[in-house]
């Protein structure tokens, strides 16, 4: 017969109580640590802003930058705070955004601010509005009323470095009322509009473009009974689209054209009951972005799409004008 000794008994009993729990231990962080890797909870990945809407919005109270994918859906807020910003600009990589602020804003005009395109390291511009960067990110051009404090109108096109730095004006006369700059795909030039060819009537302009340091300024449009604004200029550079009220027409129409305005075809005109303004381009050149103001009254602003042969208009987001589509 086998005795076994009380004291090993013992030792093996204390062995047990100790160790076994230890032991479930570490096969439960084990699972554990499984169990979230085929979760895939790992960290998260960097936001791609590329092919991305961005938008103004006052859905949060004060107006915001916000950006959606190009069928609406994933709607991400980018600035907030306790100041406004509005009228964003993406960069040509988008990595970047320019925009007014209400930061700085003062009756001399609004504040340009650049930031990251999550809203991160923000660096003043000083006073401008209706921003566009040149296609390589080293410019910005912008309009500034230098003497707005003073009562003055006069309004010229400026461009600037993307750092703040190297302000300079690239128009002179102080007559014209002067509007939306864009550059050209190849940086060269800047398209514009202005009633330059009629300085004393403020209610009509056509569509100019200039060497990028505002020499050798030629007329674009001559439109019949009306006026031509709102230029954008497509990535490749052979298209423009742009607003015209033509023929006394009453509210602006949106237009095809090539570069030249040789060829101009009507996309969309707005129904009686809204405004259109400020097309854009897609990256692929295939759709047109713009803004559609309600006449009803409320002044309900809406993010519409289309495609650039004027089928397949759609409604994309409400509460949303001053769009542009990242590259």
């Amino acid at each position: 017969m086998v005795v076994m000794n009380v004291k090993n008994i013992y030792r093996w009993e204390n062995w047990h109580i100790y160790i076994l729990p230890a032991f479930h231990f570490i096969i439960m962080l084990l699972f554990i640590g499984s169990l979230l890797l085929s979760c895939g909870i790992t960290e998260s990945e960097p936001v791609d802003y590329h092919n991305k809407i961005l938008f103004t919005s006052s859905r949060s109270g004060k107006e915001q930058l916000y950006m959606m994918n190009p069928d609406g859906t994933d709607i991400m807020q980018i600035t907030s705070g306790d100041y406004w910003h509005n009228n964003g600009r993406w960069s040509p990589n988008a990595q970047e955004i320019v925009c007014n602020t209400e930061e700085g804003t003062t009756t001399a005009g609004f504040e340009m601010v650049v930031m990251n395109s999550d809203g991160s390291n923000r660096k003043l511009l000083g006073w401008g509005s209706q921003m566009s960067w040149s296609p390589n990110g080293s410019k910005i051009a912008f309009i500034h009323l230098p003497s707005a404090e003073l009562g003055s109108r006069s309004r010229f096109i400026y461009t600037i470095n993307y750092d703040g730095s190297g302000s300079k004006r690239i128009t002179n006369d102080s007559l014209e009322l002067i509007y939306s700059p864009c550059w050209s795909s190849e940086g060269n030039k800047i398209y514009f509009s202005s009633n330059r060819y009629d300085a004393e009537n403020s209610n009509t302009c056509e569509l100019y473009y200039m060497d990028n340091d505002g020499n050798n300024v030629t007329r674009l449009t001559y439109t019949q009974n009306g006026s031509s604004y709102s230029a954008s200029i497509s990535a490749s550079g052979d298209r423009i689209v742009f607003m015209s009220t033509s023929d006394n027409a009453s509210k602006g129409s949106i237009y095809l054209s090539d570069i030249n305005c040789n060829t101009i075809t009507l996309i969309i005109s707005p129904p009686d009951s809204e405004i259109y303004n400020y097309p854009k381009w897609s990256p692929d050149e295939e759709t047109i972005i713009f803004i559609g103001v309600s006449t009803d009254g409320n002044g309900e602003s809406s993010v519409y799409k289309i495609g650039r042969d004027g089928k397949n208009l759609i409604k994309l987001i409400e509460n949303a004008y001053s769009v542009d589509w990242s590259s």
